[in-house]
């Protein structure tokens, strides 16, 4: 059976597309970040969201992120990050989770999320933070 495309789907480094939702969602996008560009982000306090479950973010989690798993309520969502207008990075060990909650977010209003390419796990994710 053929796989629905993901609405993140799309070439390397460009960021993917939003699911469609009118023409306001659409327009949102999510960006992949490298880790030299969430370097730079963080250095201009922008805030790191952990996507991944309570037990990976206790084990570990990049200092000063914020825990929003992605199955989260969406009120637990506006509580921990109430201005949908500003810039997040999200991360997850993959990319899987960080995925799933950068759509809850666009869904949700939020327009200016990026993930980190490659997830914590990727070799080379990390070696310039």
């Amino acid at each position: 059976m053929p796989s629905t495309p993901s609405p993140f789907d799309g070439p390397a480094g460009q960021a993917p597309r939003a699911a469609s939702q009118g023409s306001e969602a659409t327009a949102r996008q999510v960006r992949l970040l490298s880790a030299q560009e969430m370097r730079r982000l963080i250095w201009e306090l922008v805030p790191l969201v952990d996507a991944r479950s309570a037990q990976a973010f206790l084990s570990y989690h990049l200092p000063g992120a914020i825990h929003v798993p992605h199955d989260a309520e969406n009120q637990q969502i506006r509580r921990v990050l109430p201005d949908p207008k500003q810039p997040l990075i999200l991360y997850s060990n993959t990319m899987n989770r960080a995925t799933a909650l950068a759509q809850r977010l666009l869904e949700l209003g939020y327009d200016n999320v990026s993930i980190l390419r490659g997830g914590l796990s990727h070799p080379l994710a990390l070696q310039d933070l």
